[in-house]
């Protein structure tokens, strides 16, 4: 349901439905009138991205505008929110466009024109109101992970400064999306659970021989930008610095297809799972990969500690291990930061998940990598992944089925 069920009777529509149409239609039909409240609406809107938008009523005249200006089609779908309120929401945004005015949602509230049209606001009546900005400046020697998103489908704006050769940067609710601003005019789009990497040096990341050290990354030299980002739920950003080393590994011939950074033999030192899978993530470490020049590659992952996960949601605890099993030879190729191997004998791989809820367990989840996922593991066979190698740390990114965010896997060259 689209909203609580103390806060929409059966026989009631919601304010933010009934004002936010009449305030847009109002405005539209007037080109922008000059009624004092016009202003109220406007401010509550572009200053006040935090309130949730259940609880608005006429300052969601800002949402029914970012739909305009993409869509350019909200007047037909005026009656059916009325008819089908618990569906506004959805009604209102469709299902193509989705994606495009959530984000918009959010960089739309930076009102900084000279980023893109994408980056101001619009609508009738549009006053000059904006939001105030939380500052982070962040450390290039650790982790950081920092609220951005305040509560159910409202937004949030960050001011950001950030430091180290290069960095990570994840939205960590599944739900979430967004925009990073850098000052040089490049921008990264941000979807949830899914880390996008941002070059620092002033000379660019890229190796002599062109090859991009991090996949695929978007230039920041001086680390100055702006984040926004809209979410169903409260949503929190993660920074991870990475430290480039020298491109002297990229030694050889390169590969059929693929990066010289990832040339070399890799060991995972820890997985990272997405909050909504699990509160606390231990294990993962010893896998091995051997990514060689001619394109060939070695796996062994009968010395993996399996990775055990546990989550405690609505007073119920869950547990679960997942763990990877097998040997053998593979190819690998790379492309435009994602990075894919063929093992020699895929069904002499193995996963394999258990888990409990309540201290009761469920049939284990078993599969090789010649499957595809089944059941409700977390992870198939580890075939195809997002990358960053920076230095002596490689980043594999992996999306869970169902929409619940990524597995990262960390790993250190030897």
């Amino acid at each position: 349901a689209l909203y609580p069920s103390n806060f929409l009777a059966t026989d009631s529509i919601a304010d933010w439905i009934m004002e936010g149409e009449a305030a847009w239609v109002g405005e539209t039909l007037s080109g922008g009138s000059l009624a004092p409240a016009r202003g109220n609406w406007w401010y509550d809107w572009l200053a006040e991205p935090y309130v949730k938008l259940y609880d608005r009523s006429y300052s969601s005249i800002g949402l029914f505008a970012d739909v305009q200006a993409v869509t350019h089609d909200v007047a037909s779908k005026l009656d059916a929110m009325v008819l089908h309120p618990i569906d506004a929401y959805s009604i209102l945004l469709g299902s193509s466009a989705t994606a495009t005015i959530r984000r918009q949602w959010a960089t739309r509230l930076v009102r900084d024109p000279s980023f893109g049209a994408e980056w101001e606001s619009v609508g009738p009546g549009l006053t000059s109101d904006r939001a105030a900005h939380e500052t982070q400046s962040l450390n290039a020697s650790s982790e950081t992970t920092v609220p951005l998103v305040p509560g159910e489908r409202t937004a949030g704006i960050d001011d950001v400064q950030l430091a180290g050769d290069a960095v990570l940067v994840e939205l960590l609710q599944p739900s979430a999306v967004g925009a990073l601003h850098m000052a040089d005019g490049s921008t990264a789009q941000l979807d949830g659970g899914a880390p996008v990497s941002i070059c620092l040096k002033s000379g660019g990341c890229a190796c002599p021989d062109g090859t991009d050290p991090l996949g695929h990354s978007t230039p920041g030299a001086d680390g100055q930008a702006v984040l926004a980002a809209s979410a169903d739920a409260t949503a929190q950003v993660r920074f991870t610095p990475l430290t480039l080393g020298p491109c002297t590994h990229h030694t050889g011939s390169p590969p059929p297809s693929g990066d010289r950074a990832l040339v070399g033999t890799w060991r995972s030192v820890r997985w990272r799972m997405p909050p909504v899978v699990a509160d606390r993530t231990a294990g993962g470490a010893g896998m091995s990969l051997t990514f060689n020049a001619n394109g060939s590659a070695q796996a062994d992952f009968s010395r993996m500690t399996p990775v055990t996960m546990s989550k405690a949601s609505a007073g119920v605890d869950t547990t679960s291990t997942f763990v990877y099993r097998g040997s053998g030879a593979a190819t690998w190729s790379s492309g435009s930061g994602v990075l894919h191997i063929v093992y020699g004998d895929p069904h002499a791989f193995h996963y394999h998940f258990a888990f409990s809820v309540a201290g009761t367990s469920v049939p284990p989840v078993d599969g090789d990598f010649g499957q595809p996922v089944s059941g409700t593991s977390p992870a198939g066979g580890l075939t195809r992944a997002d990358y960053a190698a920076a230095g002596s740390t490689l980043v594999l990114t992996m999306t869970i089925p169902r929409g619940l965010g990524s597995i990262q896997i960390f790993f250190e060259k030897s």
